[in-house]
């Protein structure tokens, strides 16, 4: 038992410096006036791993040294000096006793309970796996590490959107991580925050495989990957309100069934696209849905706009959106009312390079919308397309200079039952089958080559 002396300013217990650990006792300041259980000077570290502090006038712990609490009896609330792997509990009796935390993630046969925590001692190879849900104000950094995080079903989810560092993760420096397997979410409203579930920096390389990914803030991504960084998504489904879906921001973009579905839109519609690519970046579609909600006359006034977000385009910051396969619609696509504020599918901008090799495109309006706002001449955009079927001729614009939009040497755009297909001549088609098989091959029609035809092998005529 550690007594104060009555009457007069005295503690319990004073470490004036050093270490002072605690594992059990009795500590009772007298309830002196400006006595405490336990005072630590600066400097001074005071670990408390059990004992019984007994009310005070003062308060049971002070000073500007470092008390470090995780275990024993209070008549007073420590949980300003509580570990945080632990928490103070009040009973029925009044007493406030010390218990740990539950595990959130676990690395191997390990426990966590803060998943930073776990981050932080994950070495390269290892695997965090979540054993709960998560929910935290701000997101975790990851740097320089090549770890999995498996969400094994659970959910990650971030109710801050103040700064850069509060999306879900930020993974950055030479980081090579997968996450996979459950739920993140981006909490918040059309006015808070402005970032959703990762962003990627320096050189990192990350992957997304079975995911679902939630933003529900304004102005900011569900996935951002800047210069020099490289992000997979593959068997996914990434929602957004408002804020739009994955952006290249120089970085590098690779989607493989993916689902991305963006509604509602936050000042501009190059704010809200389903894909986005600038600095130029790179996107790569094989394949997949991505659809972004055409908004209403009046929410298009509402927004200072005379028209709804593109589904997918490249904006003046230039860059390349390759798209292989997949369907890209406006959710509106066949309310004709809504066409006068929709301005195509795709946008082109200054310095765009839009490669279609393949999909299918519902529009509102026209599938691409040349532009070219910064008035670089040097840097006009375009869109070549080699196939895929189309609501609308491709080759005509949603603004203005469709010479800008070409179909490939050796494709056609034909029209059929009112919709347009991007195809190889058929006359074409039968030549190479023709020739592939061997024998007596007959031109159906006159063809143009893009190169020889190599023959080995095989006996033709």
């Amino acid at each position: 038992t550690c007594n104060g002396l009555e009457g007069i300013t005295a503690h319990a217990l004073w470490a004036a410096a050093g270490i002072t650990t605690i594992n059990g006792g009795t500590f009772d300041g007298k309830d002196n006036y400006n006595g405490f259980n336990v005072d630590a000077s600066e400097g001074a570290i005071v670990n408390i791993n059990g004992g019984e502090f007994l009310p005070v006038h003062s308060g049971s712990l002070y000073g500007e040294g470092t008390i470090l609490v995780t275990g024993g009896e209070f008549f007073d609330d420590p949980s300003a000096r509580v570990d945080d792997d632990y928490t103070a509990v009040q009973g029925e009796n009044g007493k406030w006793t010390i218990v740990r935390k539950p595990d959130v993630v676990k690395i191997g046969e390990v426990g966590y309970t803060s998943l930073a925590k776990a981050v932080a001692a994950a070495q390269n190879g290892e695997t965090i796996v979540f054993v709960a849900d998560v929910e935290q104000v701000d997101g975790v950094i990851i740097t320089d590490k090549n770890i999995t995080i498996d969400l094994n079903d659970k959910t990650f989810t971030v109710t801050e959107g103040a700064n850069t560092n509060n999306r879900n993760f930020k993974v950055n420096g030479t980081s090579v991580v997968t996450i996979k397997n459950g739920t993140m979410v981006a909490a918040g409203e059309y006015s808070t925050g402005a970032y959703g579930t990762l962003r990627t920096e320096g050189t990192a390389n990350v992957t997304l495989n079975d995911v679902k990914l939630y933003n529900y803030r304004g102005n900011g991504l569900n996935v951002k990957a800047l210069s020099g960084t490289i992000v997979t998504i593959a068997n996914s489904e990434i929602y957004s309100e408002y804020g739009g879906g994955v952006e290249a921001a120089g970085g590098n973009i690779e989607l493989t069934d993916v689902k991305i579905e963006q509604k509602g839109m936050y000042t501009a519609p190059y704010n809200s696209m389903a894909i986005s690519v600038n600095g130029r970046g790179t996107v790569t579609v094989n394949s997949g849905t991505y659809s972004t909600e055409c908004i209403t006359a009046e929410e298009a006034g509402n927004q200072g706009t005379s028209h709804g977000p593109w589904c997918a385009g490249v904006l003046n910051s230039g860059g390349t959106l390759i798209i292989k396969g997949g369907t890209f619609s406006n959710d509106n696509y066949g309310d004709n009312a809504l066409a006068t504020y929709a301005r195509g599918l795709l946008l082109a901008d200054t310095g765009a390079n839009i490669q279609i090799e393949g999909g299918v495109f519902n529009a509102v309006k026209a599938i691409v919308d040349i532009q070219n706002n910064l008035g670089d001449a040097s840097r006009n955009p375009s869109a070549t397309i080699s196939g895929g079927d189309f609501s609308y001729d491709p080759r005509i614009s949603a603004s203005y200079a469709s010479h800008l939009i070409t179909i490939a040497a050796g494709y056609e755009a034909v029209e059929e039952n009112g919709r347009w297909t991007v195809r190889k001549p058929q006359a074409l088609v039968d030549f190479e089958e023709a020739i592939a098989k061997g024998g007596n091959v007959t031109l159906s029609a006159d063809i143009t080559l893009l190169e020889s035809v190599k023959i080995e092998g095989k006996t033709v005529v």
